[in-house]
């Protein structure tokens, strides 16, 4: 089905907004080497890809690899390095190994990755992730509530009718009433070696996570933005419909870096979601003053392939009158934000 372009950002669903304009934070790559063969080979294989991701080559035979060599005697080439993107919640490298060809193909893509995205591209609000314990009794209670939680999720909740003009007074919106709400669900076992690096992104993406022996339940949309777990006792049928309700709600801040969650690394071509291009093209020309308070994005690399979301125009004056309007909004996407912020988080390990 195809829809005609919104032409309030105001008024497109969190989850197909981010879709078509919130490309993925890249994760830098560092491939070290010592053979020209090698790097050539191994570009050759990443550049092929969609990847959000970044590379940086570095010779062991320069000054720099020498100095790294040092310090991580284990290096041996080809060797690589994937570190979280500049602007997650946590950083730090989250995989290094051996660039073997088989592992080059383990970290490009994985079975479930691959469903997440053919399942985002075709129109799903979200795909939650539930990433299991082992534990057979805690698994299959967090599967049960969450697959009865989200069939309850599609025949209920509903994209609001009800939007704002640019006055923010309210107006009727019927470009989601046919809309088909969808929530997929994909399971991973803890021991999958085919998924072991979503496991070490997810189990990474929180500061806590890692030390958690519960099952976590993620929430996927967008072009593959993790939000907070729901973490054992807390997965519940309240904070799962909760999570899914401000997935659809409007989205009410089109600056991609004051939303929570993690893009995940993915090998996903975006730019073709089913239904057509929903949201007004021309929408971010009308929110360049809110630019001036977003930080330059300073990360160089050898290759990127990624759209910015956010360039730095000059500062635009209060005295004028779009600039002020766009202050206000300022002010009500920030205090809007951090609701959903606090919601989602006060979600996870909380029985409801």
């Amino acid at each position: 089905m195809v829809f005609a372009a919104i032409s309030d950002a105001c008024n497109v669903p969190v989850f197909r907004y981010a879709l078509e304009r919130w490309s993925a934070d890249p994760y830098p790559f560092t491939v070290f080497f010592d053979d020209s063969c090698q790097v050539q080979q191994i570009d050759s294989t990443l550049t092929q890809t969609q990847l959000n991701a970044e590379f940086t080559y570095i010779d062991l035979s320069s000054n720099k690899g020498k100095a790294t060599l040092k310090t991580n005697p284990e290096i041996k080439a080809p060797w690589m390095t994937i570190q979280f993107p500049s602007s997650a919640p946590v950083q730090g490298i989250i995989w290094q190994t051996h660039a073997t060809t088989r592992e080059i193909k383990k970290i490009i893509t994985s079975p479930v990755r691959e469903k997440i995205g053919k399942a985002l591209l075709n129109g799903d609000a979200s795909v939650w992730i539930l990433l299991k314990s082992g534990q057979t009794d805690k698994d299959s209670r967090a599967l049960n509530v969450l697959k009865t939680s989200l069939k309850i999720a599609e025949k209920q909740l509903q994209i609001p009718t009800t939007g704002l003009d640019i006055d923010g007074n309210p107006i009727p919106v019927t470009d989601f009433e046919s809309y088909e709400l969808r929530f997929d669900l994909v399971e991973i076992d803890p021991g999958s070696s085919d998924e072991d690096i979503l496991i070490q992104i997810l189990r990474s993406s929180e500061p806590d996570l890692a030390a958690v022996n519960d099952p976590l339940a993620f929430p996927v949309f967008g072009r593959g933005r993790a939000l907070y777990a729901l973490v054992g006792e807390g997965i519940t049928r309240k904070n799962i419909l909760e999570s899914c309700q401000s997935i659809i709600d409007w989205c009410s801040c089109e600056v991609k870096a004051l939303n929570p969650g993690l893009d995940l690394l993915m090998d996903m071509d975006w730019s073709h979601p089913a239904g057509g291009r929903m949201v007004d093209p021309d929408i971010t020309a009308s929110l360049t003053g809110l630019e001036s308070f977003m930080d330059k994005d300073t990360t160089t690399a050898f290759n990127t392939r990624y759209d910015n979301d956010i360039k730095n125009n000059a500062t635009r004056s209060l005295a004028n009158p779009l600039a002020r309007n766009l202050f206000i909004t300022l002010i009500m996407v920030i205090a809007g934000v951090g609701y959903l912020f606090v919601r989602i988080k006060k979600h996870r390990g909380t029985k409801s």
